[in-house]
């Protein structure tokens, strides 16, 4: 199973963080301008430490430049807490999405870190798509960094 894993630090604390990053605005203000997740509205800025867990929760359309829809993903949830989550969703492209992102305090500093690894529908497609999916968390931590870096 493909996998990819990124972290960066930021002169930010965690709870600040977790409260502007761990939702679906905070999801999407990392995506922009590339994606955009659509969701339902009570779930926009609801917390994902919120979120109910083993259970699918809605869809949400993948949508390049925030208008041509590229992939339909299921959220679900394994677990939740304030400083981050691991999901095992399902869309279109891949059977299992598994996507874990911890926010940790380290003194005046806090890391984020994303560990992701998905199972393809199709093999071969799992392989070439690898590079976008690094590309798009690569862009999500420099949103982070231009966003927080001091």
């Amino acid at each position: 199973m493909p996998k990819i894993e990124m972290e960066i630090t930021l002169p930010v604390g965690a709870t600040q963080l977790s409260n502007e990053l761990l939702n679906m605005k905070g999801v999407n203000s990392e995506l922009w301008p590339y994606l955009k997740m659509t969701g339902p509205n009570n779930w926009y800025e609801k917390p994902i430490k919120e979120w109910p867990i083993n259970q699918y929760l809605f869809r949400s359309k993948v949508l390049l430049f925030g208008i041509l829809p590229v992939d339909i993903h299921r959220f679900k949830f394994d677990s939740v807490s304030n400083t981050g989550f691991k999901e095992s969703s399902v869309s279109l492209l891949n059977s299992l999405w598994c996507h874990e992102r911890t926010v940790v305090s380290n003194r005046s500093n806090t890391t984020v870190k994303d560990a992701v690894y998905y199972q393809s529908r199709c093999g071969l497609l799992g392989v070439l798509i690898k590079p976008a999916y690094k590309l798009i968390f690569k862009h999500r931590h420099k949103r982070l960094k231009v966003k927080y870096a001091m």
